[in-house]
């Protein structure tokens, strides 16, 4: 039930998050696209994609029965074109920014459009190019974006239907609580329960400053990118010692895991930046580009 819950929501929230993000880092306040900018963080993400993808595809092959997910050589070589296991977020977010730069997606029709190929994306099972992925996280980036423009305007004026969606997916995920399959692969029920707990869950934070002025909260989401990239290599180690020590406790190891995952990523995110290759790591773009004199 709890793996279902979390597995309803959590990737549609990051994918408004995203779209939002998006909106307010690479458009003017009247809609036009910095184009510079956005080609500069598109750039850096297929870099990174590609970089840590292989890094864990070759990080994987000898620790086979440890780790979810097992890498093959056809897998690594197949990168570029097939998302690779953890990092298909990356690959997805490269098309989804190409995309949203389209006049259609930045006009009135935007919605309506990314509701169609949300469901589509219901009868597509292509693992390439990450399309699949792209079809239906376009409904939630969208979301995201429509936030950033009309935030205040949207909680004001739909709070009680967001409440209301609320509750109606909190009793769909009563009634498939037990489902073989998770809510994420329901048609139609996946869209419903991720948008609707998603935007709940943004109008909580949004309306407490209990959580939005919380310094742990803002200090991990300066080093989002570094416990996104990282924390695979300390969950799996500390899921290797954790299920020798206490195997019989799934829930501390759990726990544990995450703990690990969180600080050991942080923990390279500011060692990094102590010895000033930050950038290098984990902005790659800076490589690139040519360092003006003052």
């Amino acid at each position: 039930m709890v793996r279902n819950i979390i597995y309803a929501f959590h990737m549609p929230l990051f994918m408004m998050i995203s779209g939002y993000l998006y909106r307010k880092a690479y458009f003017t306040d009247q809609g036009k696209p910095k184009s510079e900018r956005i080609k500069r963080q598109i750039f850096n993400i297929v870099i990174v994609y590609l970089v840590y993808s292989l890094l864990l595809g070759i990080s994987k092959l000898p620790f086979e029965r440890y780790v979810n997910g097992p890498s093959s050589i056809s897998d690594i070589l197949l990168i570029p074109v097939k998302p690779f296991q953890l990092y298909w977020y990356l690959y997805a977010l490269i098309i989804l920014y190409l995309i949203f730069l389209l006049k259609v997606f930045r006009g009135k029709y935007a919605l309506p459009v990314s509701v169609i190929l949300c469901a589509m994306s219901q009868l597509v099972e292509i693992d390439y190019f990450a399309i699949k992925s792209v079809l239906y996280y376009s409904l939630f980036f969208c979301i995201g974006i429509k936030l950033c423009k009309y935030g205040e305007k949207i909680f004001e004026n739909y709070k009680a239907l967001i409440f209301a969606g609320a509750a109606v997916s909190i009793a769909l995920m009563f009634a498939f609580g037990k489902s073989k399959h998770l809510y994420k692969d329901i048609p139609g029920i996946n869209m419903i329960v991720g948008a609707a707990i998603s935007l709940f869950v943004i109008f909580v934070f949004k309306n407490s400053r209990r959580f939005g002025e919380n310094k742990v909260l803002v200090y991990l989401g300066k080093h989002s990118m570094e416990i996104y990239l990282v924390h695979t290599y300390f969950t799996t180690v500390s899921k290797i010692v954790l299920n020798r020590i206490i195997g019989q406790y799934e829930w501390l190891q759990i726990v544990l895991m995450t703990a690990c995952g969180i600080i050991g990523s942080v923990l390279v995110g500011e060692i990094c930046s102590r010895i000033k290759i930050s950038n290098i790591v984990f902005h790659p773009i800076t490589l690139f580009e040519k360092k003006t004199e003052i």
